[in-house]
């Protein structure tokens, strides 16, 4: 992948390009932004840039020896971390994995890696092994390029163990560059971030995205019309284009069906099948719940003239349930959420967390 294989992200690009053509290419760079933006594509294409050995016009050649391997994302001068499972387990153990994931699309969220490794229960994170290993890796020479490149995809799941790279990012090695990828950039440690040159990403437009997804065979008219439900998240995109089920916004609703109702023995069960999902798939469905209730306040808000950018079975029980809940109610729930998933973050007792909030969800909305 190269720079223009991005999809939009024009003023990041163009930043990128500068610092490449003025030879002030930082050893540490911090891409951030929304989901599905484009963070870990664009650092794919920019390491690609670095290695290339015959840039031109401002992007990799795309022909070379080194862009063909980084295609394949084999380059033996570009290295990555990721989140896995496993107190001591490292991302070169899922090397193979990784790299297909890629190939499938390099715009995947945390949720999904995780399910593509078999890992939905548990929660990944960078440990100690892994960044002992970065450390060794970065230690030697380049072997094809001049230069060396690690990405760090989820740069926040570094926790307190990105304290043992703080020496290794502020003085890295000659010629080496550290890109980290983050969609929470306040979870990881300020020592780390004062070290890194920052580089915010905006939401992909409606027409850009439009755009990328007609490229891929969609009619005009869907393509449209996914992009304005999409919000900029060209994976969420991906996913509505591919008609995949809506299992995650059905649950959802389900769930606030159960809550509106408020018969105990339902809100029991619904709390142990929710806390029977895992944490990373319980994290998902709460944000989820936090943009199907921020839909419904801008609805609200618009009285209705905005539309409610949801698929068509959660936007009519979004309708549905705006029409009858105050404002106030649905700020109400949206903090709930908000601090549910702050509670499942730091591995509160899953089933106790959904029952809790199962029946104050009943007292607000009822």
């Amino acid at each position: 992948m190269n720079l223009a294989q991005v999809i939009g992200q024009k003023e990041a690009k163009e930043s990128l390009r500068r610092m490449y053509a003025e030879g002030r290419v930082p050893h540490a760079l911090l891409l951030e932004g929304p989901a599905g933006s484009g963070k870990l594509p664009l650092a794919l294409a920019f390491a690609s840039y670095l290695l290339c050995e015959a840039p031109k016009d401002g992007d990799s050649c795309g022909q070379c020896r080194a862009c063909r391997k980084t295609m394949e994302h084999v380059h033996p001068d570009l290295h990555f971390s990721f989140p896995v499972v496993g107190a001591k387990v490292t991302s070169d153990e899922y090397l193979p994995a990784w790299r297909e994931a890629l190939k499938t699309t390099p715009y995947m969220d945390l949720h999904h890696w995780l399910q593509t490794i078999g890992a939905e229960n548990k929660q990944g994170n960078i440990n100690k092994e892994e960044c002992v290993l970065i450390a060794r890796k970065l230690s030697f020479q380049p072997y094809e390029s001049d230069k060396k490149v690690m990405i760090i995809w989820m740069a926040e799941a570094l926790g307190k163990e990105g304290n043992r790279l703080l020496k290794l990012i502020e003085e890295p090695p000659h010629n080496t560059h550290f890109i980290l990828v983050s969609e929470e950039p306040e979870a990881i440690l300020p020592t780390i971030l004062s070290r890194c040159q920052r580089l915010r990403l905006a939401r992909i437009s409606e027409e850009e995205l439009a755009g990328a997804l007609q490229a891929q065979g969609l009619p005009p008219e869907r393509a449209s019309e996914i992009a304005v439900l999409a919000e900029g998240n060209f994976r969420l995109a991906l996913q509505w284009s591919s008609e995949a089920d809506e299992e995650e916004g059905q649950l959802f609703v389900d769930w606030l069906r159960k809550c509106y109702l408020g018969k105990a023995d339902e809100l029991v069960e619904w709390s142990e099948k929710l806390a029977a999902l895992g944490r990373e798939r319980q994290k998902h469905l709460l944000q989820y719940g936090l943009q199907f209730i921020q839909q419904m306040m801008h609805w609200r808000m618009s009285r209705g003239q905005m539309p409610i950018r949801l698929r068509e079975k959660q936007r009519l029980a979004a309708e549905k349930l705006a029409s009858r809940l105050a404002f106030r109610q649905m700020e109400q729930v949206s903090e709930l959420l908000g601090q549910s998933i702050s509670g499942i973050q730091r591995n509160a007792y899953a089933k106790v967390l959904f029952l809790d909030a199962s029946l104050k969800m009943h007292k607000m909305i009822r």
